[in-house]
């Protein structure tokens, strides 16, 4: 899954800003995790600032997955959404918060092994883009992350618009 988070508030070293940023998922293949009783497949993401500046992570990580170091043109032209499917490798730590709970930390990516056999993946891909203002793939989103980029500044006029629609109470019905 890829998904434009829009305008987000990120803290860094006390440094409050606000950047454009882009989460990636990757499911796990042949890992599962049970909730509510049920397994279901296991994902792991990142969230990445929107630049792809020479230093940038997001650059970074993409040169990794397709194994090429790309020139500046090559690196502001190139469509994130074109990475939909395509496999790759992680490495993955795990770190402790400071609330004191575990997380998985994605620390590297590479392309699959040659003839390296990957099995299908079990979660449909998705691609969600704010600035193509397409509501039906958000609605497809997880809610806590439909909750994350509704708090971005400028969501409700990229997808709605000028203002979010309101629920109606039934003492609003004009009959």
């Amino acid at each position: 899954m890829i998904a434009d988070l829009g305008i987000q508030e990120t803290t860094f070293k006390a440094e409050t800003k606000n950047k454009r940023m882009i989460m990636f998922r990757w499911e796990l293949l042949d890992e599962t995790i049970s909730i509510d009783g049920k397994d279901v497949p296991m994902t792991v993401g990142k969230e990445f600032s929107f630049s792809m500046h020479e230093l940038a992570g997001l650059r970074k990580m993409i040169e990794s997955i397709v194994g090429k170091r790309m020139t500046d043109k090559e690196a502001y032209d190139f469509d994130v959404s074109t990475l939909i499917g395509i496999p790759c490798l992680l490495g993955i730590s795990h770190a402790t918060s400071e609330a004191g709970n575990q997380y998985a930390k994605i620390t590297s990516w590479s392309p699959p092994m040659k003839n390296m056999v990957m099995r299908e993946l079990s979660l449909d891909a998705a691609c969600f883009d704010l600035d193509a203002k397409d509501v039906r793939v958000f609605a497809t989103l997880p809610d806590w992350l439909k909750t994350k980029i509704g708090k971005s500044a400028g969501f409700q006029s990229a997808i709605y618009g000028s203002a979010m629609p309101q629920d109606k109470d039934e003492d609003d019905i004009p009959f």
